[in-house]
């Protein structure tokens, strides 16, 4: 019998006929600790069923998971934080636990492969951790878990501090040893999602190609770092040597790279840059090696530094311009799933509406959701606390709570940021606070384009017709380049915590007033281009209404002068009008009334008047009793303001003579429509197109 060969083991009379005697349960992201397991219990003598090895490729995934369950005498769930949220790995572990809910015929044998707790059921049978260990004792470990009985190894232990050396045996080495050439920051416990990220970078570095590992839209704080270090750590066992270069000082390059000479032993005396050349050539002849380059921004100037041969290179930056040196991934914000993980995670407890709603409040950001874990594991508050904070102190919050696994927090990180962007390209800053006036949805690029007259320099002379030494897209490319902006076609973007940073920025400017005199008079001319009457200007409507309502609630607006804040008024009742006419009812009312509750204080009441008199409209198609009362309301102002004859009296007098036929009452409205017509003759003539629409409304 081979040591370590269970009684029942194949052949033996316990054994199920035709089955196994260890079926691993595991999840893809473990599938490394998966078959090191079961080549460690086959090389013991065990008959093991897993997936990677056994299902057929094109046969039917839960059939064989049944099938191999069934057939085998005992399951191995190999668990971790990844398999208990897997549905199909909560399915195995649960059948094979049904069979044996006393644990007395040892059916289920829960291994840990990391620190994560085990919840219900699995919390009552004893398993064993292989996670911190090296591949002997994990190896001792596993058999006398997998034998039974007492545990005691059949050797010595190994001294604690020793380490193996990675084997080039074709058994699989063991997942949890680091390589003896290591030097990375340490694994993230709050790691979550990413998996398809992962699985492409794996992918395109097995091809041979070196990959950037680039933020979409740029922003900080979206996890590349986080990322980079989770690759080195899952795929560590693929490598003898992982190397972490700090690339954002790119004079410092060279020192970091001639730290590897040791390590490789190879002389290290001499200039850094002849150390660095000299690894740099000992890598080109090595295979098995992976160095991470966190933090670059400008290609050209790392090219020179970036090893060639049969090794790895993964390059985080914000810069999205690799693609002549690299395959560019693009790590965008999480996935809400992934938002509210993370959190659930960090914050057991909590209210699960209330993790969702504070994660789109943070845009899904990994290094904003991570910032409120931390302070509300600090204060003591919960999710629907902060989310209460956040919204009435947004930029202060951005400040607070520090996560380890981080460099600083968002507000930090972006400002820093801005303040060099500042002295590099001052137009690029002058796009950005204007665009941090209005909503964090795509930005027509014309807004700009079209009015450069409108605009200061030195963005004006980059809009400017002909532009030779700075255009428009250089503008932009600024911006792309140092995180901020996303474009897509003819549409800029920022993030909604990128457009806080900087609009919280912008209004400590001494010109945040003339700045938003600008946004304002920029939408006034486009919406002054626009007729609300034709269907083919509306959509150019849908598109700049989250940016009205956005500019309504900026604070400058309420400190510029009235002629401005009425322009954006009759700006904001044409595109209600726009939004009436094309049946869009509910985004017309919600722009309306977010209007008039910020600046019902602060507009002419002339031009407020105007806007309650569209909102009517919006109202009546769901209530229309209530809607005659905001008519009869506007007109009663109107005719106190402008006299009975004003063009807006007789056009809210035609509304009265209208909400009341919708309401059935032909004789009223059939008297109001002849008296307004009657006006509207004598005003403008019997030849005005609205004196002819009110003569054929009473028939």
């Amino acid at each position: 019998m081979v040591v370590g060969m269970r009684a029942d083991s194949p052949g033996a009379e316990g054994t199920r006929e035709g089955g196994t005697d260890f079926f691993v349960s595991y999840t893809h992201a473990d599938a490394k600790w998966a078959e090191w397991i079961a080549w460690q219990l086959e090389a013991a003598g065990y008959r093991v069923k897993i997936q990677a090895w056994d299902f057929d490729r094109g046969s039917h995934f839960v059939r064989e998971m049944r099938q191999a369950a069934a057939t085998a005498d005992r399951t191995i769930a190999v668990v971790s934080a990844v398999y208990l949220k897997s549905a199909y790995g909560e399915a195995e572990w649960q059948a094979a636990w049904a069979a044996d809910p006393s644990g007395a015929g040892r059916n289920l044998i829960p291994i840990r492969i990391e620190d994560c707790p085990r919840p219900g059921s699995l919390s009552q049978l004893v398993g064993d951790d292989l996670f911190d260990l090296d591949a002997e004792t994990a190896t001792a470990r596993l058999l006398a878990t997998a034998r039974g009985g007492r545990g005691k190894p059949a050797t010595e232990p190994l001294f604690p501090g020793h380490r193996a050396t990675v084997g080039t045996t074709p058994e699989p080495t063991f997942p949890g040893q680091l390589p003896r050439m290591w030097r990375a920051p340490g694994r993230n416990r709050n790691f979550t999602g990413r998996e398809r990220l992962l699985a492409a970078i794996h992918l395109s570095l097995q091809q041979g190609r070196p990959v950037a590992v680039t933020a979409l839209h740029g922003l900080a704080g979206v996890g590349k770092t986080q990322l980079a270090a989770e690759y080195a750590h899952r795929y560590a066992d693929d490598y003898s040597l992982i190397w972490w270069i700090d690339a954002e000082q790119i004079p410092l390059i060279g020192e970091k790279i001639a730290a590897l000479a040791g390590p490789l032993g190879l002389p290290g005396d001499g200039p850094a840059s002849v150390i660095a050349a000299t690894v740099l050539a000992a890598l080109a002849r090595r295979t098995g090696w992976l160095v991470v380059f966190d933090n670059a921004e400008d290609p050209v100037a790392l090219r020179d530094w970036l090893p060639d041969g049969p090794g790895h290179v993964l390059i985080t930056s914000r810069n999205p311009a690799w693609g002549a040196l690299a395959d560019p991934v693009a790590v965008g914000v999480f996935e809400r799933a992934e938002s509210s993980a993370l959190l659930s995670r960090r914050l057991p407890g909590q209210d699960p509406a209330a993790v969702d709603a504070l994660a789109g409040e943070l845009g899904d950001l990994p290094l904003a959701l991570a910032q409120a874990a931390d302070y509300i594991a600090a204060t003591g508050t919960d999710a629907a606390g902060y989310l209460a904070k956040f919204r009435a102190r947004r930029t202060v919050l951005l400040a607070k709570g520090d996560d380890p696994p981080y460099t600083g927090t968002v507000a930090t990180a972006w400002s820093v940021a801005l303040d060099r962007l500042r002295a590099e390209a001052p137009a690029t800053v002058q796009l950005l606070q204007l665009c941090a006036l209005l909503a964090p949805e795509p930005i027509p690029l014309t807004l700009f384009s079209d009015h450069p007259e409108l605009l200061e320099s030195p963005l004006a002379d980059a809009c400017a017709d002909g532009a030779v030494d700075l255009d428009l897209d250089d503008v932009i490319g600024a911006a792309r380049r140092y995180s901020w902006v996303g474009r897509t076609g003819d549409t800029i973007q920022l993030h909604r915590l990128v457009r806080d940073v900087i609009a919280d920025s912008g209004r400590r400017a001494p010109d945040s007033a003339a700045t938003c005199r600008t946004a304002v008079t920029l939408l006034g001319s486009v919406v002054d281009s626009l007729n609300p009457e034709l269907p083919t200007d509306w959509p150019r409507y849908w598109l700049l209404t989250p940016h009205l309502a956005a500019l309504c609630h900026q604070a400058a607006v309420r400190t510029v002068d009235s002629r401005h804040v009425d322009r954006l008024l009759y700006c904001i009742a044409g595109t209600v009008s726009a939004h009436g006419r094309g049946g869009t009812f509910a985004a017309g009312e919600a722009l309306a009334r977010a209007c008039l509750d910020v600046l019902a204080d602060h507009g002419s009441e002339q031009a407020l008047l105007r806007v309650r008199h569209e909102l009517a409209w919006h109202v009546a198609q769901r209530r229309p009793a209530r809607a005659e009362r905001i008519h009869l309301d506007v007109l009663t102002a109107r005719r106190r303001l402008l006299g009975n004859d004003h063009l807006d009296t007789l056009a809210s007098r035609q509304e009265v003579a209208w909400i009341a036929g919708v309401q059935r009452r032909w004789t009223a409205a059939e008297k109001q429509y002849r008296d307004v017509f009657g006006a509207r003759r004598r005003v403008l003539g019997l030849d005005d197109s609205e004196t002819l629409i009110t003569c054929l409304r009473p028939s």
